[in-house]
C-alpha cells in the first residue's frame, strides 16, 4: 500500500475506534467516493476495484459508470466517465418495406458504408 492509501486506511481505522469510545457520539452520515483517475482510468482497473467488492450494484446511465458496496450502512461509491471507457455503438434498423423495395443485400452494403468497413 501507499503512504497515502496507508494513512488513508489508517484514519479510517481511527475515526471508527473514535466512535466506538464515543458511544453517544451521533453518526454522521458518510458516503466514499472513488474516482479512479481520467483519462488513465482503465477497464482493467474499474474491473479489478468491482471484483475487489464482491457484491455491489451498478447504475450506469449516458455519462458515468456507477458500481457501489455497502460496508455495514457505509457506501464505497465508484464512478467512471464512460466517455474514457465506452464507445459508443450507432446500429440501424431498416423497416420491412425499404427491405423489400431495395433487397437486404442493399441494405447490409448501405449499414457496412455507414460502419465505413467498405
Amino acid at each position: 500500500m501507499e503512504n497515502e492509501e496507508k494513512s488513508i486506511a489508517d484514519g479510517l481505522r481511527e475515526l471508527a475506534d473514535w466512535y466506538e469510545k464515543n458511544p453517544a457520539m451521533k453518526l454522521p452520515s458518510v458516503t466514499i467516493h472513488l474516482w479512479p483517475d481520467e483519462p488513465a482510468v482503465t477497464i482493467s482497473e474499474l474491473t479489478r476495484i468491482i471484483k475487489a467488492f464482491g457484491t455491489y450494484e451498478k447504475k450506469i446511465n449516458d455519462h458515468y459508470i456507477h458500481v457501489s458496496h455497502n460496508f455495514g450502512p457505509v457506501p464505497v461509491d465508484v464512478m467512471a466517465s464512460r466517455d474514457y471507457l465506452c464507445k459508443k455503438v450507432v446500429s440501424w434498423k431498416c423497416c420491412d418495406a425499404l427491405i423489400e423495395l431495395i433487397g437486404p443485400e442493399a441494405v447490409e452494403a448501405f449499414e457496412e458504408a455507414c460502419r465505413g468497413e467498405t
